[in-house]
């Protein structure tokens, strides 16, 4: 249910580039970066289920640190579309993919914030 959610109330067409986590970890990598400022991700479940929880975790880490300052300076829009819904466990947001609980904070940090029932931001320092 929640990705046919996701597809009929988060897929903006404003949004000009959708690509997945692989594409744009790779783009953050890039010395001279090219990003669109807004985009919309997808497969960020998978990749933690293929990858390892905590490496996984490490690795989308070290991506994000690299390209932080990019995306702050030409203040970028990121979508992260998953394809499950966002639980709480112990006061922390969770997602749940193939009997895993993968702890978004680990992340994205703490500034991570409810904004509707399916809707979350965090800041695009997710250091904080």
């Amino acid at each position: 249910m929640t990705k046919i959610y996701n597809k009929e109330n988060y897929l903006d067409e404003e949004f000009v580039e959708k690509m997945s986590i692989i594409q744009f970890m790779k783009l953050l990598d890039k010395k001279d970066k090219r990003i669109e400022t807004q985009i919309e991700v997808y497969g960020l479940e998978e990749f933690l289920y293929y990858t390892g929880k905590e490496e996984g975790i490490k690795i989308l880490k070290k991506y994000f640190d690299k390209g932080i300052d990019y995306l702050s300076n030409n203040f970028a829009i990121i979508k992260i579309i998953l394809e499950q819904k966002i639980s709480v466990w112990n006061g922390k947001p969770i997602i749940k993919y193939k009997n895993e609980e993968y702890p978004l904070t680990n992340i994205f940090g703490t500034s991570l914030k409810q904004q509707e029932s399916e809707f979350w931001t965090a800041n695009t320092n997710i250091n904080s």
